[in-house]
C-alpha cells in the first residue's frame, strides 16, 4: 500500500474543490446519502470490483470528483412509513402471522387459531339463534379452552415471549425498499392514564435502546450541522474513499494540514482529527443516520422534501 505523505500527492480535484458552507438540512441530507450509498457499495461489492479490474473503481472514484450533489441523487424509498407511532396495518398483521407458521411454535399456533375459528362460529351461532344462552359451538369452545390453556401453561412457554424473534428470521420481504412492519411491534392499554403509559413507553425505549445500541435522543439540529462542517466530515469521507479505492494510505499529519490548512497556533488540527473529526465521519455515514435523518425531514417538510 502506497503512502501519501505530502499534499501535493492528494487527487488533484480536492484541491480545488470549494465545499460549499451553511448548507440546509436537506442540503446535508443529500451529501450524506449519496456517500452513505458509494460507501455500501464500495463494502459490499469491494474485491468482487477489484477483480473486475481499476475500470471499476475508477467508475467509483468518478462520484468523489463530482462537487454538486443532484437533488435526487442516489435516492430510494427508505425504511418506514415518516410517522413514529401507527397502528398495526392489516399487512404488518399478515407478516407476523406468517412468521410463526415455520418456528418451533407453529403447532401451538394452529391450535390457537383453531380455537379462534371455534370462536367466530359460536359468535355466529348465538346471533343466528338470537340468544346470548348456550349453543353447541359455544359449550364446544368451553370445553377446549381451558385445555388450551392448561396445555400451553405446560408445554409451551414461548406463546408469550415477543413475536420480535421470529420476525427477524425473515429477512425482508419488500426486495429491499423497505422493512415489512413499520416499527417494534407493541401493544398499549389506552384504559391506563397517559401519564402512566408515558411513562411505561419511555421506560420501554430505554431498554430498547440499549438493545439496539442506539444512542438517538433528539432530533438533528443546526448545531450537528454547524459540527459537520466544522469537523470537515465531508472533506474527510472524500480522501478516506479515495484513499480506500486506489489503495493508498494518507498519513495523519498530510490529512490535518490538507483539512486545516494554516491554522493557528492555539488549534491543533492533527489531534482535532485523530480525536473526534474521523470517529465522527464515521459516526455519520452510516445509514442509520440516513434513515433517522430521512424521516426527520419528512415530518418537518413533507414526503416530497426531496424534489426541487
Amino acid at each position: 500500500m502506497e503512502k501519501i505523505k505530502n499534499i501535493s500527492e492528494l487527487p488533484d480535484w480536492f484541491h480545488k474543490r470549494s465545499y460549499r458552507k451553511q448548507l440546509s438540512d436537506k442540503d446535508w441530507y443529500r451529501e450524506i446519502r449519496w456517500r452513505q450509498n458509494l460507501q455500501s457499495l464500495v463494502e459490499m461489492h469491494g474485491e468482487a470490483l477489484l477483480n473486475i479490474g481499476e475500470e471499476s473503481y475508477e467508475f467509483l472514484s468518478k462520484f468523489l470528483e463530482k462537487e454538486d450533489v443532484r437533488p435526487d441523487s442516489m435516492i430510494y424509498v427508505v425504511p418506514g412509513e415518516g410517522v413514529p407511532v401507527l397502528d398495526l396495518t392489516v399487512g404488518e398483521t399478515a407478516f407476523l402471522a406468517f412468521s410463526t407458521q415455520k418456528s418451533d411454535v407453529s403447532a401451538m399456533v394452529e391450535k390457537y387459531i383453531k380455537l379462534l375459528e371455534l370462536w367466530r362460529e359460536a359468535c355466529d351461532e348465538m346471533q343466528a339463534a338470537g340468544s346470548s344462552g348456550p349453543t353447541p359451538a359455544f359449550g364446544q369452545y368451553e370445553v377446549e379452552l381451558p385445555a388450551f390453556l392448561d396445555q400451553l401453561e405446560k408445554d409451551d412457554p414461548k406463546f408469550d415471549c415477543p413475536i420480535e424473534q421470529y420476525s427477524k428470521c425473515l429477512m425482508n420481504p419488500w426486495l429491499s425498499y423497505g422493512r415489512p412492519l413499520n416499527g417494534h411491534p407493541v401493544t398499549i392499554d389506552t384504559q391506563f392514564d397517559d401519564e402512566t403509559i408515558l411513562h411505561h413507553v419511555k421506560k420501554w425505549l430505554v431498554e430498547k435502546r440499549k438493545t439496539e445500541g442506539i444512542k438517538a435522543r433528539r432530533p438533528f439540529n443546526q448545531n450537528d450541522f454547524d459540527d459537520w462542517e466544522y469537523y470537515k466530515i465531508r472533506e474527510i469521507f472524500d480522501l478516506q474513499m479515495w484513499a480506500t479505492l486506489n489503495d493508498k494510505k494518507i498519513l495523519d499529519r498530510v490529512l490535518a494540514e490538507a483539512l486545516w490548512p494554516n491554522a493557528p497556533d492555539d488549534f491543533s488540527p492533527i489531534d482535532t482529527l485523530r480525536t473526534t473529526a474521523r470517529k465522527k465521519t464515521k459516526d455519520i455515514f452510516q445509514f442509520e443516520t440516513v434513515v433517522r435523518l430521512y424521516g426527520q425531514l419528512q415530518l418537518a417538510h413533507g414526503e416530497n422534501f426531496l424534489i426541487e
